[in-house]
């Protein structure tokens, strides 16, 4: 994106504690500033006040408060010396004409927008009614009034395309790889001898000395998608094929199955990646997981 400014402001989506935050706009942070702008970072929802995270009433009272938020960062900048960019929505919730209302009022003709999930899915096949009349057409008039789609895939750009976005860019989530290092684990302890007379994967398995670890990391949003493959997790887990570890799971979902769930930290998620021999991503395949990155 061309621009003369030399501050820009990423209205996230969520926290840096999320992954999306990290991987779609926090370790682009030092590239942004070695181009001369100062990034600042401004999440929209706070931790608690993601759905399934807090109490009704807390939810609806930390969406108000955010509401206020972002109104009052919006007052307080200024067109002339600032870029905006947004993950997914300014307002999430309130209708386009009342969010572009908004902006407008305070000045803001101008954004860009990225999207590394199929969001506007989201709206247009809500389970009601009014939320499908109200917001069902929301992502799609976002994109069309923005300077920039930043998509996270080309399904998602092929949609920004479709309806008319002006300039469309395709950028995938990525990962800092002098943060996730690739470091062999293995040892001569560890190294499998096949030998002619091992014809079955339990006794190619039974040479080593442990098990070897099929890992997951996700959110407890997403947990769900591995109760998809609850069937293969016990059935591996009860031939000693291979261990289960999840990190970032919602425990009360996992109950019963065989999955060691490790709680997500940043300092420890790169180690605890570590631990995987096989990391795994089951999704099913519907129209808001063909915009998965």
């Amino acid at each position: 994106m061309k621009t003369s400014h030399s501050k820009l402001i990423i209205f996230s989506r969520y926290s840096i504690s999320q992954a999306a935050t990290r991987v779609r706009a926090l370790q682009y942070i030092p590239f942004l500033m070695t181009a001369g702008f100062c990034v600042e970072i401004f999440p929209i929802l706070d931790d608690n006040g993601i759905a399934g995270r807090s109490s009704l009433l807390y939810l609806l009272f930390s969406r108000i408060r955010s509401i206020a938020r972002v109104m009052f960062k919006l007052a307080q900048e200024s067109e002339s010396e600032t870029a905006i960019h947004v993950h997914i929505e300014f307002f999430p919730w309130f209708p386009f004409i009342i969010e572009r209302w908004l902006l407008i009022l305070f000045g803001w003709k101008k954004y860009s927008v990225e999207l590394d999930d199929a969001w506007f899915h989201r709206y247009e096949n809500h389970s009601s009614p009014v939320i499908r009349y109200l917001l069902g057409n929301k992502i799609d008039r976002i994109m069309q009034s923005s300077c920039l789609v930043i998509a996270g895939n080309r399904y998602i750009a092929e949609r920004a395309i479709a309806v008319g976005a002006d300039r469309v860019e395709i950028i995938p989530t990525v990962v800092d790889m002098q943060r996730y290092r690739f470091e062999p684990a293995f040892s001569l302890e560890r190294e499998i001898i096949f030998e002619p007379s091992c014809h079955s994967t339990k006794e190619v398995l039974a040479k080593m000395p442990i098990l070897p670890t099929i890992g997951w990391i996700g959110t407890p949003a997403t947990t769900k998608h591995l109760l998809g493959i609850a069937d293969a997790i016990r059935r591996i887990s009860e031939a000693d094929i291979a261990q289960f570890v999840a990190i970032g799971a919602d425990t009360l979902q996992l109950k019963g199955l065989p999955i060691k769930v490790i709680p997500w930290s940043e300092l420890t998620e790169v180690e605890s990646i570590f631990s995987f021999d096989i990391g795994i991503m089951p999704l099913t395949d519907t129209l808001f997981e063909r915009g998965k990155c």
